[in-house]
């Protein structure tokens, strides 16, 4: 379900939270891991990303690194190359803006909803987490 994109090894050391709240979903990339219990935490990132895309109405998740590759995705290539690539520019112009503002902020969370999806994407330094929802079925299932 989940797959790596590339198939670099050096992209895979991450750890996802993901903490639920009756106000909505809150996600954070907490730190890099040590390699000693590389495969214990990737298993965990496994299970964070299983759970996200567990909720109702999720779409699709995607992992993509500093540079707007895509590390990890449940949609099919061509789907998650083009969220990627539009999702990391708009994320560049929202916190240019918010900088731009008042240099000491920086972006932390940016939520866009349109009429079919609603796109949630928590940036980090490293990577940011792209989650596609329908926000329909999201709403009624609260």
């Amino acid at each position: 379900m989940y797959r790596c994109l590339p198939k670099d090894r050096k992209y895979t050391n991450f750890k996802l939270l993901f903490q639920s709240t009756k106000q909505g979903c809150d996600w954070k990339r907490i730190g890099l891991l040590s390699s000693k219990n590389k495969i214990n935490k990737m298993s965990e990132v496994e299970e964070t990303l299983k759970r996200i895309g567990s909720h109702k109405g999720v779409i699709g998740i995607i992992v993509v690194n500093q540079e707007g590759i895509p590390i990890r995705t449940t949609l099919d290539n061509s789907t998650t190359v083009q969220y990627a690539g539009l999702i990391h520019q708009l994320t560049a112009k929202a916190r240019s803006t918010v900088r731009d503002i008042d240099p000491q902020n920086d972006l932390t969370f940016l939520r866009i909803r349109s009429k079919k999806h609603e796109i949630m994407v928590a940036p980090e330094k490293e990577y940011m987490l792209i989650v596609i929802q329908n926000p329909g079925i999201a709403e009624r299932s609260s």
